[in-house]
């Protein structure tokens, strides 16, 4: 593969990626209450609460 190839690879690569991320962004945040942290957040409380 020369370069010539693999510039046009990577420029196909990166477009598709702009695609991608684009339509990432545009869906709904995702709520604070919903995430993985308030979830952690909410266990560890629980756990401290119960004793453990």
């Amino acid at each position: 593969m020369n370069q010539n190839e693999l510039d046009r690879l990577n420029d196909k690569t990166l477009a598709e990626n702009e695609r991608h991320f684009a339509d990432v962004e545009d869906e709904e945040a995702e709520s604070i209450w919903d995430s993985e942290g308030a979830n952690i957040a909410e266990d560890e409380y629980m756990e401290e609460r119960d004793g453990f």
